[in-house]
């Protein structure tokens, strides 16, 4: 039996989580024009915008980005977990070379305070990602692996790669 039963419709779930990350975007992106705890501007989605992507169409790639990945969900079927433990480990090493080589420039022009605070919030979401995802492997169900999912994307698309340096 599993963990989390399948109650809630994988579709709505993953549209909901879709609609969080349009939000979550939005704030992580638009919000400010430098790079906050709170809104750390993701390198991710930062150089779309750097190269002339407007903003209002930027917001969205998180959540069109979730909804592709997320589509056996649409089925009521689990996502792959192999496919989702892949990209984990693939941001995992992108986000620590990220952290590795942007530290110093993140300590120089945003200051130690939010280059160490985004780390730390990196760090553990990071961390809850992969509880989920090795929970999800343990006791597969659709919606275990929607809200799995959603926490590896909302990682990826906000402080797994924070823009780290001057702003041009």
């Amino acid at each position: 039996m599993p963990l989390f039963p399948d109650r809630v419709r994988p579709l709505a779930a993953t549209l909901a989580g879709s609609l969080l990350l349009l939000a979550t975007s939005t704030g992580a992106l638009v919000s400010s024009n430098l790079p906050t705890v709170t809104c750390p501007m993701p390198l991710s989605l930062v150089l779309l915008y750097f190269l002339g992507i407007p903003r209002a169409v930027v917001v969205f790639i998180p959540s069109l980005a979730y909804c592709a990945w997320c589509y056996p969900a649409f089925r009521a079927a689990v996502v792959p977990w192999r496919r989702t433990a892949a990209t984990f480990v693939v941001a995992l090493m992108g986000s620590v070379l990220v952290f590795a080589f942007g530290w110093g420039y993140g300590v120089e022009f945003e200051g130690r305070g939010y280059t160490l605070s985004v780390g730390v919030i990196s760090a553990a979401l990071g961390s809850v990602s992969l509880a989920l995802l090795l929970l999800s492997r343990k006791s597969p169900s659709a919606t275990l692996s929607v809200i799995a999912n959603l926490l590896l994307f909302g990682w990826i698309f906000t402080y797994a790669f924070p823009y780290l340096g001057e702003l041009p």
